[in-house]
């Protein structure tokens, strides 16, 4: 068996491709749990990184220049026995940082003009099916065996468990957690529609927290105060960091789906009919409902009805459930 003392995986992408990507640095580490492995991330999933415990330490792939020349720096004086770059189809970014990166065995897609990888994940059989599952795709030519049905991990920090607790109000019910943010504006549902739905959904004593990104404030504050004028017991979280969401997700019924997935929360997320997007990206959870737009429409298309629909049905699901426990 090789082994590799130093591993770098490279998945600069969203924080969900980073949640996804994570049974990847715990199979790395089952396999050689005496390596340091080393994560380059976007700016986005850094603390999600470096609260991880299977990552051993965190560089962030940063656009602005100077940056950028900093972490060219960090490749070009480091040495590394296995580069992985799980992304799932070629990449600029992934092969201009893969020529930099000194690595005996690099696994990656060789793209048309760049070719640093030393296995050309093109020329290995697609594996299909979920995200989770084209990303170990990757682990084969290193050698690493592949874990079947895996799921996200995440780390939390003490800090983040206490912001979530203070969130939650102590002899009330379970809070439901509601994301407005999507990323892509064909992803986003509108303000009325999350109103007319919080309304719907209410039951009596219960309490909605919304989360959005900073950009998406504003939209969330307005559906706060509508919601909050229809007799609808919501409240904005304060601004915080993905960690911090993380651990607020372990404690309650949630609604940012990857992680979600990873502690395995009932969730009903919404989706743009796209494909092969809503088979890669579907929620990892045993506890979930998709609404998908029509084809050739976004999200924000999706009828009030619908959702209300899969909400209720969930509960009902988790009901029966309990029951039965």
């Amino acid at each position: 068996m090789t082994v590799y003392q130093n591993i770098a995986v490279f998945q600069p992408g969203r924080a969900g491709d980073f949640v996804l990507s994570t049974p990847l640095c715990d199979a790395i580490k089952r396999h050689h749990p005496e390596s340091r492995l080393t994560l380059v991330v976007g700016p986005r999933a850094a603390d999600l990184a470096r609260a991880h415990p299977s990552i051993d330490r965190t560089w962030v792939f940063d656009r602005a220049p100077h940056k950028l020349a900093g972490l060219a720096v960090q490749l070009l004086t480091h040495r590394f026995d296995l580069w992985l770059d799980p992304k799932i189809h070629p990449s600029r970014n992934g092969a201009m940082a893969a020529t930099l990166a000194r690595a005996r065995v690099k696994v990656g897609y060789n793209g048309p003009r760049l070719r640093p990888f030393t296995h050309d994940l093109a020329l290995i059989p697609d594996p299909g099916g979920h995200y989770i599952e084209q990303v170990l795709g990757c682990l084969g030519p290193a050698g690493i065996p592949v874990p079947q049905d895996a799921r996200p991990t995440l780390g939390l920090t003490p800090g983040a468990r206490e912001w979530a607790r203070r969130q939650l109000s102590p002899g009330h019910a379970t809070p439901i957690l509601v994301n407005i943010s999507a990323g892509n504006p064909t992803r986003y549902w509108t303000p009325e529609n999350w109103v007319a739905l919080l309304e719907a959904v209410a039951q009596p004593g219960e309490v909605f927290l919304l989360s959005s990104t900073p950009e998406d404030a504003p939209a969330a504050e307005g559906i706060v105060r509508e919601a909050a004028a229809a007799g609808v017991n919501t409240r904005l979280l304060p601004r915080s960091g993905l960690v911090e969401l993380a651990a607020l997700v372990r404690e309650v019924d949630p609604s940012l789906v990857h992680l979600a997935a990873t502690f395995d929360r009932p969730i009903v997320a919404l989706y743009k009919h796209a494909y092969p997007e809503v088979t890669l990206f579907a929620p990892r959870s045993t506890h979930s409902e998709m609404v998908i737009s029509r084809p050739g429409f976004p999200v924000a298309t999706i009828p009030v009805e619908e959702v209300v629909a899969a909400v209720r049905g969930l509960r009902e699901k988790e009901s029966l459930s309990s029951r039965r426990r």
